[in-house]
């Protein structure tokens, strides 16, 4: 199937603290577009057949819908554009879903930026929780980058076309060209309201936030700084040299690192 008869549909597939979210926003902000920011990991932490029970504890409750539910949500969307946005360590169940009904978008992170985004919360989470948020987020990081590197190689080999794999630093450094990028990649017109949104007008934009990303975003423990930000700004990623990255997280970082390494390899070699 061609990119043009699949440009209603467009995912993107990333790992914490990758910028997706950015993207995301901006890519919503297109006329008569609707956007599901995160439903799977929705399913995957709270959902009635949940694969981890990590979140539950926290978020208090463990009313999540199921994979098929947003599935079905998916494919009900009468909108011009869909936009969907996940962690690839939640999508293993739907993976031939996605690959069959969208268009994909991968975004990746240096592990050396994505690990220690999370230290610089302003969150009012009690401590403990906020640990616990942040310990369970970057102790299965390096699973998230594993299951990334997978999922784009299926992609790869399973798609009749190539997804659009972008690094989160081209985001920050050259936004418009990067989403004029993604435009010719999924065949929309490119339009200044992609580098700009007020969190203000969110609902005109008609995102739905699963309850997940909703206890997330009231805690401003992920998405605080992108959804109050009015848009897409060029930036410095930290230096590395200035990170100081606690001792368990070491084996799980050089994992991570692994991956990137072979994900960018594949970036560059299409």
């Amino acid at each position: 199937m061609s990119n043009a008869s699949k440009a209603k549909r467009i995912f993107i597939v990333s790992h914490p603290q990758s910028r997706s979210t950015a993207l995301f926003m901006s890519l919503c902000q297109y006329p008569n577009t609707v956007g599901l920011l995160e439903p799977f990991a929705d399913s995957y932490f709270l959902g009635p057949h949940c694969k981890s029970t990590a979140m539950k504890e926290i978020v208090g409750y463990d009313k999540g819908e199921s994979f098929i539910y947003w599935k079905q949500r998916c494919l009900e969307s009468n909108s011009d554009v869909l936009i969907v946005k996940d962690h690839a360590l939640f999508l293993e169940e739907v993976f031939d879903f996605i690959i069959e009904h969208f268009i994909l978008v991968f975004i990746v992170r240096s592990p050396y930026l994505s690990f220690t985004s999370n230290m610089f919360a302003d969150s009012d989470l009690s401590q403990d929780d906020f640990i616990k948020v942040y310990e369970s987020f970057n102790i299965n990081m390096a699973e998230c980058y594993k299951k990334f590197l997978d999922f784009l190689e299926k992609a790869h080999t399973s798609s009749q076309y190539k997804p659009l794999l972008l690094s989160a630093t081209e985001l920050v450094e050259k936004p418009r060209a990067t989403i004029e990028k993604v435009c010719k990649w999924a065949d929309l017109q490119f339009t200044e309201s992609l580098l700009q949104w007020d969190y203000c007008r969110r609902s005109s934009v008609n995102i739905k936030l699963p309850d997940l990303t909703v206890f997330f975003l009231e805690h401003r423990v992920f998405f605080k700084n992108c959804f109050d930000s009015k848009g897409l700004k060029s930036g410095n990623e930290r230096k590395v040299e200035e990170i100081e990255f606690p001792p368990y997280f070491q084996k799980a970082l050089v994992t991570s690192l692994q991956c990137y390494d072979d994900i960018m390899l594949i970036g560059h070699s299409s």
